[in-house]
């Protein structure tokens, strides 16, 4: 019912259920990685973003990549037994996926660029002449 001069309700929109957004997970990102790199890169780099991503996959897997912080990689990679040389070819590596999903439009941000790298130590310091 309108009363003279008021104006009338609009009539509600029935509402849409929203689809729910379908996770991407560090696991489902380095999977597509992976499958687009084998056809993209050299053999011997396929090898080691292999190596390098299905260890961090198996503790960020689980995990929507969009959630992924620079604390939490710097904080795995601190736990890691490895030296500062293995640590950057590893961030270099998760680097390279992440980008890869920004690229692709699948994440809006590459987090691992705010990751602090280790110095690696200089070869040449070492060098007996």
């Amino acid at each position: 019912d309108v009363k003279p001069g008021a104006e009338p309700k609009p009539l509600a929109k029935p509402q849409q259920p929203q689809e729910a957004k379908p996770e991407f997970t560090v696991g489902a990102m380095v999977d597509a990685f992976l499958s687009e790199a084998r056809v993209n890169v050299k053999p011997a780099t396929l090898g080691i973003y292999t190596h390098n991503l299905h260890q961090f996959k198996s503790t960020f897997g689980q995990q929507e990549a969009e959630a992924v912080t620079p604390k939490a990689v710097e904080t795995w990679l601190n736990g890691l037994k490895v030296g500062a040389t293995t640590k950057g070819i590893r961030i270099r590596s998760i680097s390279a996926c992440f980008g890869w999903a920004v690229k692709s439009e699948l994440l809006p941000a590459n987090p691992i660029r705010n990751v602090t790298k280790p110095r690696s130590r200089s070869r040449a310091e070492q060098a007996v002449i």
